[in-house]
């Protein structure tokens, strides 16, 4: 399962090249990312701003683009996944790789899955802590995983995809009338330091934080093991691009949502999980009708279990990736198990001891996506510029000057908010 993938050992670009059969990392991109950014941190920009964060969706969407899809990219280019050529980028790279996917990965699990426990809880009606839901559904997944491979994982993936993509245009053009489109709707009321810190928040994981160019990476090394064939620079764009739009799409349509049901009304968000998910719950079948509170609930898990499953799956195959190169020998068969499971206990350690406030820990955990933003837009940008990267596959000088341009956003904006931050005390 984890033995290296080269381009050598898989045949040409050929029937596996197509689109269609190239299809599955990017929607599974699409699973991961249509969770705590859309559900939970779209939704509340809509209700607290309005329209206004429609730009802001736009501007991160555009700058975050060439770092995510280099993850794809570079591994359908070379059939090596991100975290081997951070290693043979040099032990800085590595270093930081390491460092900060150890520490951000207990964070991005605890905050998913929290997320996804305030659903179950609500629409099955229980009466359990949230806390206590979120171990038992970090078990779960972790034993799905144990026993479940990538084929599964991306069908899994792909049909829960599908769902939420339907209810959420329905949702959303059913909201459509119940929103004031003035042109003053889509301006800040008031530029301020709590706004600055929404916005940081919030643009760290829309659509999705830019190390998931890591997640998305691995994934595609699967497919290349799953399928034995090469993937064509078109065909793996196209995967891409669909799990991407996809994602950006549907972050607009839970915005639209939480203007209409939220804004408009001025009914803030909610601060327990729970109730959070009632209010979520509430924008669909307020707009669409009652009758459908437990396909819009069931549609609604299963999006956030799908980036649960998604992510668990995820960081300890990316870890395992780093660990064969750093080792040079092939990792067993039972360390991604463990590993799964290891990120699990620690997840839910953390969330047990530092849950007090669910957005506060919401906002904590995107914003350490937003600071960590260029570190991977830099890594990714030397990981495509590499001599193993063959001409057919390399970025085009628009792209490059593209990728340039996003590092330098990104880096400055993550200066100035740390600036703020400490300045603030």
């Amino acid at each position: 399962m984890h033995e290296q993938v080269r381009p050598h050992g898989m045949n040409g670009p050929g029937a596996g090249s197509g689109r269609l059969a190239a299809l599955g990392p990017g929607i599974l991109y699409a699973a991961a990312a249509i969770g705590v950014s859309h559900v939970v941190q779209s939704t509340r920009a809509g209700a607290i701003y309005g329209l206004a964060m429609i730009a802001l969706i736009a501007v991160v969407g555009i700058v975050k683009y060439p770092a995510i899809r280099f993850g794809s990219q570079y591994t359908a280019a070379t059939g090596r996944s991100l975290p081997e050529n951070y290693v043979d980028q040099g032990w800085w790279a590595v270093s930081l790789y390491l460092i900060t996917q150890l520490v951000s990965v207990w964070f991005v699990l605890a905050a998913i899955a929290v997320t996804t426990a305030g659903l179950v809880l609500t629409v099955f009606d229980l009466t359990m802590s949230a806390v206590a839901m979120t171990g038992w559904l970090m078990a779960g997944t972790a034993l799905l995983l144990t026993v479940g491979h990538y084929r599964w994982l991306e069908r899994v993936g792909m049909a829960l995809v599908f769902v939420l993509v339907i209810m959420v245009v329905v949702a959303a053009g059913a909201s459509i009338a119940l929103i004031d489109w003035k042109p003053s709707e889509f301006a800040v009321g008031r530029l301020d330091i709590p706004l600055l810190m929404f916005v940081v928040a919030m643009a760290g994981w829309l659509p999705t934080p830019v190390d998931a160019s890591i997640l998305n990476s691995v994934w595609t090394s699967a497919k290349l093991k799953a399928s034995g064939q090469r993937i064509s620079n078109t065909a793996a764009r196209f995967d891409f691009n669909l799990g991407y739009v996809t994602a950006m799409v549907l972050a607009v349509g839970f915005l639209l949502l939480g203007v209409a049901v939220m804004h408009g009304p001025g009914i803030a968000p909610k601060d327990s999980p729970p109730e959070f998910a009632a209010q979520v719950i509430a924008l669909f079948t307020e707009t669409i009708g009652g009758w459908s509170f437990y396909l819009i609930g069931a549609a609604a898990v299963a999006a956030m279990f799908s980036t649960l499953l998604a992510a668990m799956d995820g960081y300890p195959r990316q870890f395992a990736y780093a660990f064969s190169r750093l080792s040079g020998t092939d990792i067993p068969a039972w360390f991604v198990p463990v590993l799964v499971w290891a990120c699990g206990l620690g997840s839910f350690a953390l969330l047990a001891t530092l849950l007090t406030s669910f957005t506060r820990f919401i906002d904590l955990v995107t914003t350490l996506g937003f600071v960590m933003a260029p570190i991977y837009a830099f890594l990714n940008h030397r990981a495509m510029a590499g001599a193993e990267v063959p001409e057919a596959y390399r970025p085009s000088r628009g792209l490059r000057l593209w990728s340039l341009g996003s590092l330098v956003i990104l880096t400055a904006a993550s200066i100035v908010y740390l600036v703020v931050r400490f300045a603030r005390g």
